[in-house]
């Protein structure tokens, strides 16, 4: 089961404070892989999975470095997807 690590605080790019939402990086992986047709259904959420392990711990953290972190775990696991999130 996902953590969804409800104590983080997500600055966003305004400055605006959220509380961090794994569904979101589940969701937005999951359009990137859909928009080049990728046939891997679970990529959301075990991308969603691995970023919250590594967030673990942390109070805060900026959205340009949750990206980083997607953009990084992607590139682990299906390169296609994550030339997709990027672009996305």
């Amino acid at each position: 089961m996902m953590k969804q690590h409800k104590s983080v605080v997500v600055v966003k790019r305004d400055g605006a404070k959220a509380t961090f939402n794994a569904n979101l990086i589940k969701s937005a992986v999951q359009a990137a892989a859909n928009s080049i047709n990728s046939t891997n259904n679970k990529l959301g959420e075990i991308i969603s999975a691995n970023v919250c392990e590594k967030m673990n711990g942390l109070v805060e953290i900026n959205i340009s470095e949750i990206q980083k972190l997607v953009e990084k775990e992607l590139m682990h696991i299906d390169e296609d997807v994550a030339r997709a999130y990027i672009e996305y």
